[in-house]
């Protein structure tokens, strides 16, 4: 019986010393401590018509397409030289369509970076496009990473009487404050009443994140929401996907991708 008891303790001290050295091997690797937001997908998101599918063709083929049209989910690894990077990523363009939401959490959980495309041409559905953006920040894939957001604001051709990026971001900034008070507070108070933080949630039920600042609870802030407030770092880049003007983007993908 003291043999078995020997056999079986020199078992459990052999299995730790090998989990161990496995660990240790992992770390000093550098496979220890990557997190998953260093993913390998460049999401293209956003509202119908504003570019997403032109920008994906023009990444892809090296052309700016006539007139193209989504009605599914492009995807291809892509080598990003036309925005200025020596890199492939895995591309995702997915349909501006709601019925299309559903495929954000399975592509985000992958992402390194979201673009989210607006038309700087077309202020009546910006206000469409802070819905649309709600989503975006507050999906628990990015939240949970901080994975960063481009406003790509497409059609800001010279002499059009496209809007500003900084009325872009007023604009969005002043719809996203509405739903903050209208979606967030509910969430809030049960948040605050004791339940668990949707950020330390690993399955998909419970609260979603809220968006900025708490409205009730510790650090609570009645301000109005601005992008800085955002858990996820947001950008915006003035483009032209059709003029080929896509320097801004190029910048503040290079900025997002190197974190």
């Amino acid at each position: 019986m003291e043999t078995s008891a020997v056999l079986i303790l020199l078992t459990i001290v052999i299995g730790l010393v090998i989990a161990f050295l496995f660990l240790k091997s992992n770390s000093s690797s550098g496979l220890q401590g990557i997190l998953p937001s260093s993913g390998s997908t460049l999401a293209l998101v956003g509202e119908m018509g504003a570019g997403k599918t032109t920008l994906f063709e023009l990444l892809k083929t090296g052309r700016v397409p006539k007139t193209v049209h989504s009605l599914a989910v492009n995807q291809a690894d892509l080598n990003l030289t036309k925005l200025g990077l020596d890199s492939t990523y895995h591309v995702v363009d997915i349909p501006g369509h709601g019925s299309f939401r559903s495929e954000y959490e399975k592509h985000f959980s992958k992402s390194r970076a979201v673009v989210f495309f607006v038309d700087a041409q077309n202020d009546l559905r910006l206000a469409d496009a802070s819905h649309h953006l709600y989503t975006v920040l507050t999906s628990r894939a990015l939240v949970k990473r901080r994975v960063p957001v481009v406003i790509a604001c497409n059609k800001s051709e010279d002499g059009t009487g496209a809007l500003s990026t900084a009325r872009i971001r007023s604009i969005l900034e002043t719809g996203l404050e509405k739903l903050r008070k209208s979606r967030g507070t509910g969430e809030e108070i049960i948040a605050a009443a004791g339940r668990r933080s949707q950020l330390d949630e690993d399955d998909e039920g419970g609260p979603a994140p809220t968006l900025g600042k708490p409205l009730v609870g510790p650090g609570a802030s009645s301000a109005p929401f601005v992008f800085e407030d955002s858990a996820c770092p947001v950008s915006f880049a003035a483009i032209s996907v059709k003029a080929g003007n896509l320097t801004q983007l190029s910048e503040a993908l290079q900025k997002a991708l190197a974190k």
